[in-house]
């Protein structure tokens, strides 16, 4: 299939342009491909991002019958792209139908970008994949047959939900009455959130997301949208009247993306935060919900009780050979000393430089 774009129209307009026209037509293309389901796809997550940042802008790829393929970015330096929101996009690539031909490289020479970088990309994109450098695992959680069909699966696999529903009975009799506030709109709840978020970045040495800016008013303008295609989802878990978890993500229609959650460690003995994702799958369905996407991460807890995963790619497309030489170079060294016997000599300047890293993604 040729891949070319020559008989199609690209042109670049900033996110803040963007129209209810077109938003319509970015819908539709949406939902024409069943692997763009997460609100990460949807304009109004663009609109929401480009309202904060001026770098955003969107690529409208077009022919004679109208709107083809979308791919929303956000320009930096020389010409160098990262997908909307940075690292903190969960789900990237283009926005097309599923059998969309066409070569990453041109895409970017018609939006005058040197460099696209990327590391939560479907690796079902195919297109992308000679510039694919590792994949990873992005678990979700399938509730399309309901919940009990769900846990009825993981039982079989595991006991993990046996364990939370044992720590969750003990901590309603030692707390008090445990309760869901499915959709909280107690700002004081996810003040207290994001304060726990904020410890347990500053306890696991990384950067904190929440002392950029621009991060925490993308959160104030999520949980005040309330839309089918786009909205903030904050939920609580108190038990008698202590906020012991929360959750703050974003759904679209059937799909909820599990994207901050913590807890109070003081009452860790319990595992709230297992309890808390335990009890929203439970109410999932009733609020129209059948899937729960995780995000990449290899952490335990997310591996005993996914149902499955998809596979996203970290890379970069570079126009300039150096460049990708370079990255590729930099991305190849950086995994070596991960898994030699040098990563924990090396610790403290890798997470200065982990710091540094992160300032420049997300500034």
């Amino acid at each position: 299939m040729d891949s070319s774009l020559s008989n199609y129209t690209v042109r670049v307009i900033p996110g803040r342009e963007l129209s209810g026209a077109l938003c319509t037509e970015w819908t539709s293309l949406q939902r024409s491909n069943p692997a763009l389901s997460s609100p990460y796809f949807c304009p109004e997550f663009t609109q929401l991002v480009a309202g904060i940042r001026n770098d955003v802008e969107v690529a409208i790829v077009e022919d004679s019958h109208g709107l083809v393929a979308v791919l929303p970015y956000q320009r930096g330096w020389l010409g160098n792209a990262r997908p909307v929101a940075g690292r903190l996009t969960d789900f990237q690539g283009l926005i097309s139908a599923p059998d969309f031909p066409f070569e990453p490289r041109e895409l970017l020479k018609k939006c005058s970008l040197r460099n696209f970088s990327f590391d939560h990309l479907l690796t079902s994109q195919s297109a992308f994949a000679p510039y694919v450098w590792t994949t990873s695992d992005s678990p979700y959680i399938d509730l399309s047959r309901g919940y009990a069909a769900y846990e009825a699966d993981r039982r079989a696999h595991n006991d993990e939900l046996i364990a939370v529903g044992r720590k969750f009975r003990k901590m309603e009799r030692e707390l008090g009455t445990v309760r869901l506030e499915w959709q909280s709109t107690n700002r004081s709840d996810l003040e207290m959130l994001l304060r726990w978020k904020s410890q347990q970045y500053t306890r696991t040495g990384l950067r904190d997301l929440f002392t950029f800016p621009w991060i925490t008013d993308m959160i104030d303008r999520l949980f005040a949208a309330q839309t089918p295609d786009l909205s903030g989802h904050l939920v609580s878990l108190y038990a008698g009247d202590r906020l012991v978890a929360a959750h703050f993500g974003m759904s679209s229609r059937h799909v909820l993306h599990w994207w901050f959650p913590a807890y109070d460690r003081e009452l860790s003995v319990y595992s709230p935060g297992m309890s808390l994702i335990k009890l929203v799958a439970q109410r999932c369905q009733e609020h129209g919900i059948s899937r729960i996407d995780l995000g990449k991460g290899d952490e335990t807890y997310k591996r005993r009780i996914a149902s499955g995963s998809d596979q996203v790619a970290e890379g970069s497309v570079d126009l300039a050979l150096s460049s990708r030489m370079f990255r590729r170079s930099w991305q190849l060294t950086r995994d070596w000393v991960k898994a030699s016997p040098l990563n924990s000599a090396v610790e403290g300047p890798l997470r200065w430089i982990r710091k540094a890293r992160d300032w420049f993604s997300f500034r």
